[in-house]
Order: structure tokens, then sequence, then C-alpha cells
């Protein structure tokens, strides 16, 4: 993940989001999940990204509830051999409280 981070943060093609909303969104959510990662939930809910490159399971039943994580469906990815699928997936969207652009 270190290299795509640099390509993507070098091609001005990473977003940062607002560390206290992504705090107060994964205590709301942290005694619903079954996984340990609320904040990744977090990051999901808020972001609007519905890729998931994970192997615990837990997470991915997260990730799949519609109470946490709503339409759009996402998609959960668990090797390196994939990576052919994530060209495809779609991309993640801006924030919710990102109306300008």
């Amino acid at each position: 993940m270190g290299d795509l981070w640099a390509e993507l943060d070098s091609n001005r093609l990473v977003y940062v989001y607002d560390e206290v909303e992504l705090e107060k969104e994964t205590r709301l959510i942290a005694e619903r999940c079954r996984s340990n990662d609320a904040h990744i939930i977090a990051r999901a809910r808020i972001s609007g990204a519905r890729v998931l490159y994970s192997h615990d399971h837990d997470l991915h039943n997260d990730f799949r509830n519609r109470v946490l994580v709503r339409a759009p469906r996402g998609s959960i990815y668990q090797s390196a051999e994939h990576v052919h699928w994530l060209r495809n997936a779609p991309g993640c969207k801006k924030s919710r409280n990102d109306a300008g652009g």
C-alpha cells in the first residue's frame, strides 16, 4: 500500500478527511460492529469508499451490513491476484461535507 499511496499522493488523488468527523462517526457505530475496525467502516461511510482489501471476516461482515454501510454495495478483495478487478472498481466519491469540490 505504501507505493500505491505515494503514487496517488504525487498525482493529487489522495483526499484527507476531517479526523473529528471520523472519530464522531466511529463512536456512533462502534457498538454495532462485529469487528474491532469501526474506524474503517466510519471511513467508508464518510468517504463513500466501497472497496475493501482485507482478510478479516468480521470486517467483511461489517462492510456488507446494510445498516452500517448503505448502498451502493461494496466489493471485498483478499488477494493481490484480485488486482485486475480493482481496475473496474467504482472510485471513491468525495465526503458528503465537501460541497465546494
